[in-house]
């Protein structure tokens, strides 16, 4: 005899009225009597971080020391980029380029080495325009990270992804938690990113894109929650709390409606989610 899974909510229906009228909505396997349940409960559990972010598990090399010790550059050049750089504004690695001490496979060599990841040297852009992994371009600028491609290693899918130093490490743990996927990371220059970017989701349908909606307060997306409930009458919602964003993800029949809630400020204002970044 189900009862309405809403801690604030006495509500019961005999288990054949329910199955056969098809009475209340599903959310991550637990009944709710109605939409009111639902948002409610939403709303607490937004308020609920419950993503463990993962950090760099260490201060990691400078890159002007491993491309010393790689010998692409000597200390006088790595001296020399660090003056100018404040002048130029630009990162060490990309200082180094600009002053024509490296070429741009060095400096991404270095920076897969300093982060611990491998890295492609090149990347087609076509590989991503039927939205491998199934977010939607807002999701992947927000992230910092893009899908390149979905396999499946030892009865465990994996998601390999791309994404440019430093690495955003915070995002990819909310990746894991909101897709269920493992992943495999690569690096790739900043060109390339945006060029994925760019690409991703080009050749997919409209009809068939993820629903994305951004909102400023927590009730308005756990009302958003309980409308995609009753429309799909059984969903799998989950969520990855991310200073300043919180990201949504709803799992329905009728597809995914993704909400990202930014308290205070806007969609252009909010920044990439990045942890254990990477000094270069």
């Amino acid at each position: 005899m189900p009862h309405c899974a809403s801690s604030d909510c006495q509500t019961w229906r005999p288990q054949p009225f329910v199955r056969l009228a098809r009475v209340g909505v599903r959310v991550d396997g637990e009944w709710f009597c109605s939409t009111a349940c639902v948002e409610s409960t939403a709303e607490t559990r937004l308020r609920i971080p419950d993503v463990a972010f993962e950090t760099a598990p260490r201060p990691p090399i400078r890159l002007g020391a491993l491309l010393v010790h790689a010998g692409s550059i000597t200390s006088a050049q790595v001296k020399e980029a660090l003056q100018s750089q404040g002048s130029s504004g630009l990162r060490i690695g990309a200082e180094l380029r600009r002053l024509g001490y490296v070429d741009k496979d060095a400096v991404l060599s270095a920076l897969a080495d300093q982060a611990g990841v491998s890295y492609l040297r090149t990347v087609d852009p076509s590989c991503v325009r039927q939205a491998p992994g199934g977010l939607c371009r807002d999701e992947i600028r927000a992230l910092g990270v893009v899908p390149i491609r979905t396999e499946v290693r030892e009865d465990i899918p994996v998601m390999v992804v791309a994404c440019a130093a430093p690495v955003p490490r915070t995002a990819l743990t909310a990746l894991r938690a909101l897709t269920g996927h493992k992943t495999l990371v690569y690096l790739v220059s900043d060109e390339d990113l945006e060029a994925l970017m760019a690409a991703y989701a080009a050749d997919v349908p409209a009809q068939s894109r993820v629903r994305v909606q951004w909102t400023h307060d927590r009730h308005e997306a756990a009302r958003r929650i309980a409308e995609v409930a009753a429309i799909s009458g059984d969903v799998t919602l989950r969520e990855a709390h991310l200073d300043p964003l919180t990201w949504i993800r709803v799992v329905g029949k009728h597809g995914v409606d993704t909400m990202f809630v930014t308290p205070g400020g806007t969609h252009e204002e909010v920044p990439q989610w990045l942890a254990g970044t990477t000094p270069h």
